[in-house]
């Protein structure tokens, strides 16, 4: 079973409020933090569940730019200065 972003996002909401260290999802996207409850809202748990923690749905760390990992200030190479005869 596949995450959605819709999923991941309410999950991620669920993990930070609720301190969880847990989850069951099922196919129709609901939540349990049990897993039998969680057993018995599907037919086929083997397929239609997934136990999900904190670090599957955490998002990678964007970066800022300021560690070296960003483009600059754009003053490279193509740039157009307004001066064509240098």
């Amino acid at each position: 079973m596949n995450l959605t972003k819709a999923v991941k996002t309410k999950a991620r909401k669920l993990f930070k409020d609720n301190g969880y260290e847990k989850l069951y999802v099922n196919k129709k996207g609901e939540f349990f933090t049990s897993e039998n409850l969680a057993k018995l809202s599907v037919k086929d748990p083997k397929k239609e569940l997934q136990v999900i923690t904190p670090a599957d749905v955490t998002e990678p760390k964007k970066p800022s730019g300021n560690d070296g990992g960003g483009t600059g200030n754009g003053a490279g190479k193509g740039t157009d200065d307004g001066n064509e005869n240098k």
